[in-house]
């Protein structure tokens, strides 16, 4: 049809077609060896073939519109989108020696700056996970540089236990030139504050008779940094007509997965299910960094073979608690909410449910935000300041001029409260302290 309207190849030549025989610059077919993986990639095939599922398509270079991928848009540069990294990876792994390809300079620094942030899982068409594959290359390319450069990672929860024994001089100490310069870190990070642990002991329900149990799974960044919002959803529960438990954390396992320490990840995957042997079949398990809630439902299905628990999002508990009439009652607001979600949750969850939960408080306008990501990442942002900075610019930039000073902003990732904080100077809320302030007196 091509050429019988447009015989002299005038319209978009070589574009979409062209004169180039179509068995030409095919992807050859190659006998990859084996590499002893720690994620179980059956669903994949393999780790090889998880790379291999990049098709070319080049969604990952485009430059507005949903998430994908953050540190393209902010480099234009091919080696640092999504498909830029498969074909390096994919070349490695078909070597004749893919543990050797793996540590060569150039994959090393095109994947230092992926920011785990999973849009690539959902946005990609051919649905290449290249925080997953980044995990598995940390973990085949550990040496003992790396088992140094992570030991702050692999003991986070031993560290922020100890330093809350005495917060202050634990905030001098991590905001120390010396420290920051021995970590890498390009900017302070946040203060420690009394554990929420320690808050619980304290304040914690004496009514241990309804019907339904809530545990509730908490995590380091709540346990030790925002424990305000750690307050705020147990006070929240406390007055629905609920049971709850506290599991405290030991270890952040999406920390430990985005690190490569994935041996170290399945032993506290396997210690937090320890913890929950009791849970009966009514009762829920709700999250509140969702990071940490969302990774029962995602990378750690590839590290162990047993049943995982179905861990809630702080929204989609609420859903189920108003199917069962044990939620308060909410006043009527006329604010309107903006709401920026965790690049996880954007991935691997519903925003549909977001919108369903705040949808419970009478006449609230709600706007969510359909920016990219905050750039900050977990360490990423501290180690990468510049880049993380126009990462936020150019997700952000559209939405933060809009907000007014009676508005409401809501963004569920610790990581990108900070980054909003930091960059723009704006204070947002997450979704269990606004729920608590809505409630009736």
């Amino acid at each position: 049809m091509k050429c019988l309207f447009d015989s002299k190849n005038l319209f978009n030549p070589n574009v979409i077609l062209s004169d180039t025989d179509l068995l030409q610059n095919l992807r050859p077919v190659v006998n990859q060896k084996d590499v002893v993986t720690a994620f179980d990639w059956t669903s994949d095939i393999s780790f090889f073939y998880a790379a291999e599922k990049c098709n070319g398509a080049g969604v990952c270079r485009k430059s507005s519109g949903g998430t994908m991928c953050p540190s393209y848009r902010a480099t234009r540069s091919e080696k640092f989108s999504t498909r830029g990294r498969a074909n390096l990876l994919r070349k490695a792994l078909q070597s004749s020696n893919p543990l050797k390809s793996l540590k060569s300079s150039e994959i090393r620094r095109a994947l230092s700056l992926c920011l785990s942030c999973k849009a690539c899982k959902s946005e990609c068409p051919a649905n290449v996970d290249m925080a997953k594959l980044k995990s598995e290359y940390l973990f085949q390319t550990r040496n003992i540089t790396s088992y140094i450069k992570t030991w702050h990672i692999r003991n986070l929860g031993s560290i922020l236990k100890v330093g809350s024994k005495a917060p202050s001089i634990f905030n001098f100490l991590q905001s120390s030139f010396v420290t920051n310069k021995i970590f890498g870190f390009e900017r302070l990070p946040p203060s420690l504050e009394e554990p929420l642990e320690v808050w619980w002991n304290k304040n914690k329900s004496t009514k241990n008779n309804r019907g339904t149990t809530v545990w509730v799974m908490v995590d380091i960044f709540t346990q030790y940094y925002d424990v305000n919002i750690g307050r705020d959803l147990l006070n929240f529960l406390k007055k629905c007509d609920v049971n709850i438990k506290v599991i405290p954390p030991r270890d952040s396992i999406v920390a430990l997965i985005s690190h490569g320490l994935l041996n170290e990840a399945k032993k506290a995957i396997e210690l937090v299910q320890s913890q929950l042997v009791n849970v009966e079949d009514n009762d829920f398990i709700v999250g509140i960094e969702p990071s940490e809630a969302l990774v029962w439902r995602d990378d750690a299905k590839s590290l162990t073979s047993n049943e995982l628990p179905k861990i809630l999002l702080f929204e989609e508990l609420l859903l189920e608690l108003n199917q069962l009439n044990l939620l308060p009652k909410f006043n009527a607001s006329n604010s309107k909410v903006w709401v920026y979600e965790h690049c996880h949750q954007k991935s691997l969850a519903e925003t549909s449910n977001l919108i369903k939960a705040l949808g419970l408080i009478p006449e609230l306008k709600i706007k969510i935000i359909d920016g990219g990501c905050c750039g900050m990442a977990g360490e990423f942002g501290y180690k990468h300041s510049k880049i993380s900075k126009k990462i936020a610019h150019n997700s952000l930039d559209d939405y933060i001029v809009k907000i007014r000073n009676q508005d409401i902003l809501i963004a569920t990732g610790t990581s990108c409260r900070n980054q909003i904080l930091n960059i723009f100077k704006i204070q947002s809320i997450h979704l269990p302290s606004f729920f608590i302030n809505s409630l009736k007196s």
